[in-house]
């Protein structure tokens, strides 16, 4: 298995929700993640799909 770094906007994400979707996907992991200009950088085992970004997405908190 090929391990790439993919990244996703911090733009109303945490990063423990991040890492839980992560885990679910992937299993126990360090991720290495990190934040860079506005996008958390991560370490995988395959580039997540538009699908599964999409999962991500859904994850955004909303506005009070």
């Amino acid at each position: 298995m090929a391990y790439v770094w993919d990244s996703f906007e911090t733009y109303r994400l945490d990063q423990q929700d991040l890492e839980k979707y992560l885990t679910g996907l992937f299993g126990h992991y360090d991720f290495l993640i990190t934040v860079v200009n506005g996008y958390y950088k991560f370490w995988i085992p395959s580039a997540l799909s538009t699908e599964q970004k999409e999962g991500l997405a859904d994850l955004r908190w909303e506005d009070d």
